[in-house]
């Protein structure tokens, strides 16, 4: 008890290290709660790192990875950094094995940290573009390393790689760029005449640059026309009359003529050939060419607004040469061309505003290459001695204007005109020896002015015009030598003009003429030597001026022309077989007389 209090006061006299209150059974200095365990000198206090005892008996308590990062030792070159002691991971911005030559951005070295760095495992890429050394610094295909200019040609062929316009060696026409890089080296002059491009049309000839428009053209230009020329338009004629040329070629630039084009009057011209660029023209005159034997070079008209004239071309076989030919807005004329057979080359002619002629030439055999035509004001058919029928006119349709088929000695059949309705003025088919019937005129059913039917020795019978039944014109049968009557003529009312039957020499009555009533010009009757009767004409009322019965010399009945009002004179002379007693008769048996009754040598 004494020893006990005389620690604690010496305790608090002088101090004590020793916590006397526990023991220290190891003698490692560490008592009580300092000492984890008592038994082993090496254990107790707090963890001593790296000596490889758990000094705080707390295998928790690291003593050789005191970051916590997994590494012991040698293996961990930074144990107060769990970021440290490993190997240098890349991009992670820490010296992860402690060794600052060791990189962390920029792996291959290249001098190109990551963020610059397209392929940081490829030293030779990396950073921007470098012209022209052949690698793709910035990993980019479409940034350029030899075409800086982007103009498509890479530096080694680029006399100019800083500018789009210029470069790519050898000079590219027309292309506004200087390819060459030489100013002096034309781009829009390829010929080198002093013209560019725009004023030149065409760039490839020196002695060519010029589209010309000129007045006027005669054959005395016809050599030099074209020169200097890639076109050639004359806003008047082309008047190559008597020209000594054999063809057209020098006229190879010629593309539009606002007058006529005129050949006329040549003998060694034997082709239009020179022609083929010529595409408008007014009109044109092809006219007493000799050797002229081919229209080819007119191919390229499609459409005239004025005539077409081919008259007098004594070697010419056909019109081939206007294949193209579509629609002429005035007249058509091929006349008088001896050695043309057909129309071959108007195939496509479908509309003439003015007439068509067809007249006067010799070797015609045929017109069935007007197939196409549906239009024409006027048509005349005449004088075509070996024509035998109208075929190619079957286009011609409804109301047809002025219509004239006459002097074709061989013509026998119109049946091609089935479709024509009404002729809107005078229809002449006269002198065609060979024709002996009308069928084709079936659908007609008025005339607006004459109608001829004369001069046709084969005509027997009128049935082809039986669907007539007004003519406001003079209605002439004269000279059919082979008529016996007026059958077909049934449908007939009215002739707005005179009725003319003379000259018929085998007709000897008129009956047929049922339905006609009026006759407003006059009715004349004459030199028809075997009629024999008036017979036909009862319903007949009027006469709006003259009866003239004269020279018919069989005529002994004249029974049918009772109570008929006449307008002006009756004259009946000459009928040697009927008798002056029988004429008065006749005469006394008429409605009104407005003039003179002349009766004699009957």
């Amino acid at each position: 008890m004494q020893g006990w209090r005389a620690c604690l006061i010496m305790l608090f006299v002088a101090g004590c290290s020793e916590d006397l209150r526990f023991p220290d059974l190891d003698g490692d200095g560490l008592r009580g709660p300092e000492d984890c365990n008592d038994q082993d000198p090496n254990l107790g206090g707090e963890e001593i790192p790296y000596d490889g005892v758990d000094n705080d008996c707390d295998p928790l308590t690291p003593d050789d990875d005191l970051d916590g990062d997994g590494r012991t030792g040698d293996d961990d070159c930074d144990d107060g950094d769990p970021n440290k002691g490993i190997p240098e991971v890349p991009y992670d911005g820490i010296d992860n094995d402690c060794d600052p030559s060791t990189l962390d951005d920029d792996l291959d070295q290249d001098g190109w940290d990551l963020v610059d760095d397209c392929d940081d495992t490829d030293p030779t890429v990396g950073g921007p573009e470098v012209p022209y050394d052949g690698i793709d610094n910035d990993c980019d295909p479409s940034t350029p390393d030899d075409d800086l200019d982007g103009d498509g040609i890479p530096d080694a062929d680029d006399c100019d790689d800083t500018d789009a316009d210029a470069g790519g060696g050898v000079e590219v026409p027309y292309d506004g760029r200087d390819n060459d890089c030489d100013p002096d080296t034309k781009d829009d002059d390829f010929d080198g005449d002093g013209f560019d491009l725009e004023d030149d049309c065409d760039d490839s000839d020196p002695t060519v640059f010029s589209d010309a428009v000129i007045l006027d053209l005669l054959a005395v230009d016809l050599p030099t026309a074209c020169d200097n020329r890639c076109t050639l338009t004359v806003t008047g004629d082309v008047d190559l009359t008597g020209t000594t040329s054999d063809d057209l070629s020098a006229l190879w630039c010629l593309i539009d003529v606002g007058g006529e084009l005129i050949v006329q009057d040549t003998l060694q011209l034997e082709s239009l050939n020179g022609l083929q660029s010529l595409t408008e023209a007014h009109g044109i005159v092809v006219r007493r060419n000799a050797s002229l034997a081919s229209l080819q070079g007119l191919r390229g008209i499609s459409r005239l607004v004025g005539d077409l004239h081919v008259l007098n071309n004594s070697s010419l076989p056909n019109l081939s040469g206007l294949s193209s030919l579509n629609e002429v807005g005035g007249t058509v004329s091929v006349v008088e061309n001896n050695s043309l057979h057909a129309l071959y080359g108007l195939e496509r002619l479908s509309r003439v505003g003015g007439k068509l002629e067809v007249r006067g030439n010799d070797s015609l055999s045929d017109i069935e290459a007007l197939a196409n035509l549906m239009h024409a004001g006027e048509v005349a058919i005449q004088d075509n001695p070996t024509l035998f029928k109208l075929d190619g006119l079957e286009g011609l349709k409804g109301a047809v204007g002025p219509f004239t088929v006459s002097g074709n000695p061989s013509l026998y059949d119109i049946t091609a005109l089935w479709g024509i309705t009404s002729f809107t003025s005078d229809a002449e088919f006269e002198d065609n020896s060979s024709l002996s019937t009308l069928e084709g005129l079936h659908r007609v059913g008025l005339v607006g002015g004459d109608l001829s039917l004369s001069g046709s020795h084969g005509l027997n019978s009128l049935v082809g015009i039986r669907g007539l039944t007004r003519v406001d014109g003079d209605l002439k049968i004269i000279e059919n030598q082979a008529l016996r009557s007026l059958a077909g003529m049934q449908a007939l009312v009215s002739v707005g003009s005179d009725l003319v039957i003379e000259g018929n020499t085998v007709i000897d009555n008129l009956a047929g003429a049922v339905q006609l009533t009026q006759i407003s010009g006059s009715l004349r009757i004459e030199g028809n030597t075997s009629l024999e009767s008036l017979g036909g004409l009862g319903p007949l009322t009027t006469i709006g001026e003259d009866l003239i019965i004269v020279d018919n010399q069989s005529l002994n009945n004249v029974a049918g022309l009772s109570e008929i009002d006449v307008g002006n004179d009756v004259v009946i002379i000459g009928n040697s077989s009927l008798g002056d007693g029988a004429a008065q008769n006749l005469a006394d048996g008429l409605g009104s007389v407005g003039g003179t009754v002349t009766i004699t040598d009957n």
